[in-house]
């Protein structure tokens, strides 16, 4: 992934190799990249600089999830969950195996009281 400035200037490289997953929260404050190394990277959304990474997660990241309270949820490969938090700058909370042995492919939260993951059986926990 290439993070560029307003001026289109290259500011930032990262290797989100074999897997790249970006997201944007809806008021355009945070980007998340995830990658297939475990790593997650948070910028700022409008200056584009690092807030913090994290790589604490066990496997390569599935998907990513921002709200505006500044959670971030992310779907691991090793059928796990994580909830990073953006005022703590590092992953809080993570679950293995919410669907059973069936593979986390989304995750959303709705608010900071629900968080929902959806696995591979198409099913909501």
């Amino acid at each position: 992934m290439h993070v560029f400035d307003s001026t289109n200037t290259e500011v930032k490289v990262i290797d989100t190799a074999a897997h790249p997953i970006t997201a944007l929260a809806s008021n355009g404050k945070i980007v998340a990249a995830g990658n297939g190394h475990r790593y997650v990277f948070v910028f700022d959304g409008q200056t584009l600089t690092e807030i913090f990474n994290s790589g604490d997660l066990k496997d390569k990241i599935l998907d990513l999830y921002i709200n505006e309270e500044g959670l971030i949820g992310s779907a691991c490969h090793d059928l796990s969950f994580g909830l990073y938090s953006l005022e703590e700058k590092k992953l809080t909370w993570s679950v293995k195996m919410p669907h059973g042995a069936k593979m986390v492919t989304n995750v959303v939260i709705k608010d900071n009281s629900h968080l929902i993951t959806a696995g591979e059986d198409c099913s909501l926990k």
